[in-house]
C-alpha cells in the first residue's frame, strides 16, 4: 500500500520545485537573449541561448493579445554552416528545453550541430512559451471510474475542464491550433535573422513539421520526421497499431512458450479480455477497459512494460504472464478510485489534447477507423472523440487533412514496432513528398531514432550527410529484442 499512499500524498501536496538555473545575458546575431553552458555526457559542453518572440494569438484578427513563444539555440560547431535545424517537440505538449539537460536531447543537439545552429522552439501555450497551459487545480472530485462509460466521461471531463480553465484564464483557443504554430516558427527564424530552415519533429513534432513545410516551403531546405503523424494521422489506426503489437508478440513467442495455454502474451490478455468482458472469475477482476490499456502498459498493476520502446518491451511476456496468474489485480479497485483525481486533473494534463482536436483528422478516415477497430484493443477514435467532444473547438477545414503534394526534399523514419504511431502512418505519408525517402528501422519503436542511432555507428554520420546534401540513410535492422527470462 506503499505506492498508493505515496499517489494521495502526492496529490495532497504541491510538487517540488526544480532546481533554479541561472542564465546570463548574451547577444546571439545582435538579438538580445540568455546564456548558459551545459555539460552533456562524455565530457562535451555547448552554450544555450534562451529568448522569445511576440506573436499575435491570433494572426487573422487584428485585435488579437500578444503572446510569447520561447526558443533556445545552440550554435554550431566550427564549420558547420548550413541552415540551422528547428526542433519541434512530440506530444502535443513536450518541450526540447525543458528537457535541455536530459542525455536523449543532447544527443540530438550534438547530431545537428554538425549541420548548423539548432534552435529548439515551444509550442505556443508550452513551457518557456507564454502565457502557458500551467494552470492549478485539482479534478473537482474523487470519482470512482470502474467501467468504459465511466472513463469516455472522465476523458470528456478532462477536455471540458481544461477548456473552462482556459478560458477562464482568458485564451482564444481557436488560436491554438498547429497552422498558428508553423507561423511561430517562422516567427523565431526571423527574429533571429534565418531566411532559410531544416526542420526536425517526433510524433506530434512530425505533424507540426509538416504543416510548417506546407504553409512556408521557400522557407525550408530540409525536412527530417521520425514516428510519423501526417495530416490526416491525429487518431491512431487501431488496426495498423495491433500490427505492430502483433509483430512483437511473435518475437515474444519463443520466451513465451505457450504459458496458460496461449501461443504468445497478446493471445494470453486478448483470452483474459474475454473473460473480463463476461464478468467471469478467472479474469481476477479485471475489466474490459482495464485489460484494453493493459495490451500496450502494465501502468495500472504497476508493472514496468511499455511497448513504446524496445527497452520497455524487455519484461512484457514475464510480465504479462504474471497478470494471466491475477497478480497485483488486488490494486484495481483503488486505482479506479484514483483515476478520477489524476487524470486531466488540470489544464496543464488537459491542454496536450487541444492542438490534436483542432487538428482532427477527416471524415472518410474516421468513419473508417471507427468501423475497423479491433475488439479487446485501445480505441484511438473513441478516446478522441470524447476528449474532442469536452473541447468543443473547430477542427481545420477539410483541406488541412487531405494535404496536398509538396517538393521539400525530406527525410521520413520508421520503425515497424511503433505501437503509438504506426507504420502505416509514413507509408501514407510518403505519397505526398516525391521529394522524401523513408527509412525503415525494422523492429524498431516508437524511439526507432535511437534505437537506429545506438545500433549503427555511423547513422548520425548518415542524417548529417543527408542534411547537407547527400543520399538517405539505409534502412536498418535490429537484432532480437532481448526479453527478460519467464521466470526472473
Amino acid at each position: 500500500m506503499v505506492f498508493f499512499a505515496a499517489l494521495i500524498l502526492a496529490a495532497a501536496l504541491p510538487w517540488w520545485p526544480e532546481p533554479k538555473v541561472d542564465w546570463e545575458p548574451a547577444t546571439f546575431r545582435d538579438v538580445p537573449l540568455e546564456r548558459r553552458q551545459i555539460e552533456a555526457n562524455e565530457g562535451v559542453s555547448f552554450t544555450a541561448l534562451r529568448g522569445n518572440v511576440s506573436v499575435p494569438e491570433r494572426r487573422a484578427v487584428l485585435t488579437s493579445r500578444s503572446i510569447s513563444i520561447g526558443f533556445a539555440v545552440v550554435p554550431g560547431v566550427a564549420g558547420a554552416d548550413g541552415p540551422p535545424v528547428f526542433m519541434v517537440a512530440g506530444g502535443p505538449g513536450g518541450s526540447h528545453i525543458a528537457n535541455l539537460d536530459r542525455s536523449w536531447v543532447q544527443v540530438l543537439i550534438q547530431m545537428f550541430r554538425r549541420v548548423g545552429d539548432v534552435v529548439l522552439v515551444d509550442l505556443r501555450g508550452i513551457h518557456s512559451s507564454t502565457p502557458n497551459f500551467e494552470l492549478s487545480g485539482l479534478a473537482r472530485k474523487w470519482r470512482t471510474v470502474a467501467s468504459d462509460a465511466d472513463m469516455r466521461q472522465l476523458i470528456r471531463d478532462q477536455g471540458t475542464d481544461g477548456r473552462s480553465q482556459l478560458l477562464e484564464a482568458g485564451f482564444d483557443l481557436s488560436g491554438y491550433v498547429v497552422t498558428e504554430a508553423a507561423a511561430d516558427l517562422i516567427a523565431v527564424a526571423d527574429r533571429l535573422g534565418y531566411t532559410r530552415i531544416n526542420l526536425y519533429g517526433t510524433s506530434f513534432g512530425s505533424h507540426y513539421t509538416l504543416t510548417t513545410v506546407r504553409q512556408f516551403p521557400e522557407r525550408v531546405q530540409r525536412f527530417f520526421i521520425t514516428g510519423v503523424e501526417g495530416y490526416d494521422h491525429t487518431y491512431d489506426d487501431g488496426v495498423e497499431v495491433l500490427r505492430a503489437v502483433e509483430l512483437i508478440a511473435q518475437e515474444a513467442e519463443a520466451v513465451w512458450g505457450r504459458a496458460h495455454g496461449a501461443g504468445n502474451p497478446l493471445e494470453a490478455l486478448q483470452a483474459l479480455a474475454e473473460k473480463a468482458a463476461k464478468n467471469a472469475p478467472e479474469a481476477h477482476g479485471l475489466k474490459p477497459h482495464e485489460m484494453v490499456g493493459l495490451v500496450k502498459s502494465g501502468d495500472f498493476l504497476d508493472f514496468e512494460y511499455q511497448l513504446s520502446s524496445r527497452e520497455g518491451m524487455r519484461s512484457w511476456p514475464h510480465d504479462v504472464a504474471r497478470i494471466v496468474e491475477g497478480d497485483r489485480a488486488w490494486r484495481m479497485p483503488l486505482v479506479r478510485r484514483l483515476m478520477g483525481q489524476f487524470v486531466g486533473k488540470d489544464a496543464s494534463d488537459a491542454a496536450v489534447g487541444l492542438f490534436d482536436c483542432a487538428s482532427h483528422i477527416s471524415e472518410e478516415r474516421q468513419t473508417r477507423l471507427r468501423a475497423t477497430a479491433p475488439v479487446h484493443f485501445p480505441d484511438d477514435v473513441a478516446f478522441m472523440e470524447s476528449l474532442c467532444s469536452g473541447w468543443a473547438v473547430a477542427p481545420l477545414p477539410a483541406t488541412f487533412q487531405a494535404g496536398e503534394m509538396v517538393e521539400t526534399p525530406g527525410l521520413l523514419l520508421h520503425g515497424t514496432y511503433d505501437v503509438a504511431t504506426p507504420y502505416a502512418n509514413a507509408l501514407e505519408t510518403l505519397r505526398q513528398f516525391p521529394e522524401a525517402a523513408l527509412v525503415t528501422v525494422h523492429g524498431g519503436s516508437h524511439a526507432a531514432l535511437w534505437e537506429a542511432l545506438e545500433a549503427e555507428e555511423t547513422f548520425s554520420d548518415d542524417i548529417v550527410r543527408w542534411f547537407r546534401g547527400g543520399a538517405a540513410p539505409k534502412d536498418v535492422r535490429l537484432g532480437p529484442i532481448e526479453f527478460l527470462p519467464m521466470d526472473d
